[in-house]
């Protein structure tokens, strides 16, 4: 301890007779000042002045000699505590390095402890998402490893994980059977969720999905309605162009007649009343058949020509290498007449070309 003696500081001074000289000195300046003094009373203010500033330096003298003492000894105090706070900061600055290398040791040993439980309890990467650090506390390190309160929060938290997991993927199993239940025909799957597939709040959860759930059957709604009124032009681009090829195939060809009177054959086709389509392929049996074929067509031409016109279709058969001539009867149209021998034909068929 230091030992210190103190003594109060004591002054004496003849205080009652200075003021008493003072106070009586003081009354020869109370004047009134008029313009006559006003040069005397500016004099009198400034002795006044003077004589005041020389009784405070006299204070100031007397306090700063009688405060000497004092002065050394705050110093001596200063230093002293100076000294003791230095060790303490050195104690401090090693308690402090020892915690943080304490407890960078406990999160370390949690972290461990997470990884087991992770294990133990079987959940996923992607659900692993448990933190300790606000575990990593010097009381929860012990000589061997972690206290068995802070292992037991470590695996409560991966427990909240594991069960985490299986409400998400209880939501993954049943999303098709709810998509199909409110009516939508292609489910949603998880990329379509992924946004609040792991939101905590059930509640949110399903109000998110129902409401995606309704934009999906209005998206489809809507698709499917373009997709008919797509088919249903292409319907009619069709039937317009299947009405107009059958226009054209009504519609009489004109066909020139190669002759020295280069007369003018009107062909009219036979509408179409069938429609036609592809037969499957059949294979040869070997044995071969021989049938009739018979073709009705109208041919319009003047009636000079009328004799030439079974000529001019078997010249055509020949071109077509048919070996078998046919025979070929050439009626007016309203009149019945009687069919011409084939020598009759054969010899018209001489008579010239015209196709």
């Amino acid at each position: 301890m230091i030992d210190i003696k103190t003594q109060l500081p004591k002054i004496a001074s003849n205080f009652d007779t200075i003021k008493a000289h003072v106070v009586a000195g003081l009354k020869e300046y109370e004047v009134t000042v008029t313009l006559e003094n006003m040069a005397a009373a500016k004099k009198m203010a400034t002795t006044l002045n003077q004589l005041s500033e020389k009784v405070d330096e006299t204070r100031k003298n007397t306090v700063k000699i009688v405060s000497a003492p004092i002065d050394v000894f705050g110093a001596q105090c200063k230093e002293l505590v100076s000294l003791i706070d230095e060790k303490r900061t050195f104690l401090l600055n090693q308690i402090e390095v020892f915690n943080a290398r304490t407890r960078k040791e406990c999160l370390s040993l949690l972290e461990s402890a997470l990884k087991t439980a992770y294990h133990k309890f079987d959940v996923k990467e992607e659900f692993q998402i448990a933190k300790v650090a606000d575990l990593a506390i010097v009381s929860n390190k012990t000589n061997s490893g972690i206290k068995p309160a802070a292992k037991g929060s470590v695996e409560a938290r991966a427990l909240e994980c594991k069960r985490f997991q299986e409400k998400v993927e209880l939501r993954l199993n049943t999303l098709e059977g709810t998509c199909y239940k409110a009516g939508l025909e292609a489910p949603l799957v998880r990329q379509n969720i992924e946004s609040f597939l792991k939101v905590d709040d059930e509640e949110i959860y399903q109000q998110k999905l129902q409401s995606m759930i309704k934009s999906e059957i209005k998206r489809f709604g809507e698709l499917e309605q373009k997709l008919v009124e797509k088919a249903k032009k292409e319907a009619e681009v069709k039937a317009k162009a299947e009405f107009e090829a059958q226009q054209r195939l009504q519609t009489p060809t004109t066909v020139q007649i190669e002759s020295n009177t280069q007369p003018e054959i009107i062909i009219a086709k036979a509408p179409i009343s069938q429609t036609a389509h592809v037969q499957p392929s059949v294979k040869p049996t070997g044995n071969q058949k021989t049938y009739v074929v018979t073709a009705v067509f109208e041919v319009t031409t003047d009636e000079s020509e009328e004799q030439k016109l079974a000529g001019y279709l078997l010249q055509k058969f020949e071109q077509a290498h048919i070996k078998n001539m046919p025979t070929i009867t050439i009626v007016e149209k309203g009149v019945k007449k009687a069919p011409e021998t084939e020598q009759d034909s054969r010899s018209k068929r001489e008579e010239g070309s015209l196709f």
